[in-house]
């Protein structure tokens, strides 16, 4: 069975770039790190989950409104999670390591990315982890809307004789008063979107498929949000309070075999403040499901679950 996941590294680094760019879109240009650190708590009746995480990201080059005005660009990023499940016969232990780099020279732009999870993530062999490198060139570029074609060339262990697959890359954009929208296609759908981006009252998605299997495999969050301030103020536009929906999991490749695999799928109802250098999130678990092997494996039950995330620039 084909098994193609390199999309999964591209919407985490593209919704993170996404957000980034606009939480800091009115600092000076130049070069900017970005240090970041998160936690997140899931209890479910059969068993609990702990993930901390601790990354780092640096930005150079424009900034500004619309596509015309950003001419040389650069983001990196890399991001450690171990995932720790606690309640079933005994502890175990996962790994999750992301790595992108995105950069843009006038209308060529550049895509490096890694991403390991596992038990034994890249020690545990070519199954284990997915890695590609790609060119794309923006075919349209206007003030509002942007699309660029090229292609990845992804190393993994994709079920073909060669460990190299070539793969198409898109990726679509508008940037207007009322609406931002990113959408990728690399093997996969990945959409974030931003309705009514400059008023205080928003809405955010941010959605993308793995499998195919079923609408279970939507994963993503809807949020509807009030942000505290206008961007214009004093303050900027760096707080706001929101509800929402979210499909979330994780899937690892497990060691032992290219053909093992472990996925937790939860969907869940939330709320969230966010202050952009401190974002905290609570929510009610109402639905969750275990795959074993892509089979289904039972349900660890309901629960809630606690995430805090800190990030800042320098």
């Amino acid at each position: 069975m084909l098994d193609i996941r390199v999309k999964k590294i591209a919407l985490l680094f593209f919704a993170t770039l996404f957000f980034s760019v606009h939480v800091f879109a009115d600092e000076e240009p130049g070069i900017h790190g970005i240090p970041m650190t998160s936690y997140r708590y899931l209890n479910f009746d059969a068993q609990t989950v702990h993930i901390p995480g601790i990354g780092f990201g640096v930005t150079a080059g424009d900034y500004g409104n619309g596509f015309t005005s950003i001419h040389n660009s650069f983001f990196g990023m890399g991001l450690y999670q171990p995932v720790i499940f606690s309640g079933r016969q005994k502890d175990e232990v996962y790994h999750q390591i992301d790595v992108l780099l995105d950069g843009r020279i006038e209308r060529h732009q550049f895509l490096g990315i890694f991403r390991s999870a596992s038990d034994k993530p890249v020690s545990g062999g070519l199954h284990t982890f997915q890695a590609g490198a790609g060119w794309g060139y923006e075919i349209i570029r206007n003030s509002h809307v942007s699309f660029v074609a090229g292609f990845v060339a992804a190393a993994g262990d994709f079920g073909f004789p060669s460990p190299v697959l070539p793969l198409l890359l898109l990726r679509f954009g508008i940037d207007t008063t009322w609406v931002n929208v990113r959408f990728d296609f690399l093997t996969g759908p990945n959409l974030s979107m931003i309705i009514a981006p400059e008023k205080r009252l928003r809405f955010t998605a941010d959605l993308h498929m793995d499998y195919y299997r079923g609408i279970e495999d939507l994963l993503g969050d809807c949020t509807l949000w009030y942000r505290f301030f206008d961007k214009d103020s004093a303050a900027g536009d760096r707080a706001g309070l929101g509800i929402g929906i979210k499909n979330n999991g994780f899937c690892f490749d497990l060691s032992a075999s290219k053909d093992r695999k472990y996925e937790l799928q939860y969907s869940a109802v939330f709320g969230v403040f966010d202050m952009s250098v401190l974002k905290i999130e609570a929510g009610y678990i109402f639905d969750s499901r275990t795959l074993v092997d892509e089979q289904n494996a039972g349900s660890p039950g309901k629960g809630f679950y606690v995430a805090l995330q800190g990030m800042c620039q320098f």
